[in-house]
């Protein structure tokens, strides 16, 4: 996974993941991360104890470089341990907006690959090992 900021009007945090035989990029607000953590801390109150929190949302100076250095750090320790706790939740595999569990979902069909079926667990294990890869 590969990280950077935008820097607008408002923060927008890019993140280039992989599960191995994908590549795609995402793009979330503060306001993203923050409804996914208040969403998971509501739905998986016990798991969520082995996760830090996410930064808190600041009024002034929320687009300085030091602020968005911070937060960019924050949220990468994040949502490393995310996918270390939560990678079988709902919640987090549409906030990743993973390509192939969303079409899994829309066709209904059970292979994420045509050249192997696989089980989630095994695409999010290899999700997971891509992040440990890449350092977070």
């Amino acid at each position: 996974m590969r990280s950077g900021v935008l820097n607008t009007q408002f923060a927008v945090y890019v993140y280039q993941l992989t599960d191995g035989s994908s590549v795609w990029t995402i793009q979330k607000r503060f306001s993203e991360f923050d409804f996914l953590d208040r969403d998971l801390q509501e739905k998986y109150p016990k798991r969520m104890l082995k996760v830090d929190r996410i930064p808190r949302k600041s009024i002034f100076n929320s687009t300085s470089p030091s602020t968005l250095e911070s937060r960019q750090t924050a949220f990468d320790a994040y949502l490393s341990q995310l996918l270390q706790e939560l990678t079988d939740t709902p919640e987090l595999q549409e906030f990743l907006e993973i390509p192939d569990l969303l079409e899994n979902a829309l066709s209904g069909d059970e292979c994420y690959h045509e050249e192997r079926c696989s089980s989630e667990d095994d695409h999010f294990d290899s999700l997971l090992s891509q992040a440990a890869t890449l350092g977070l």
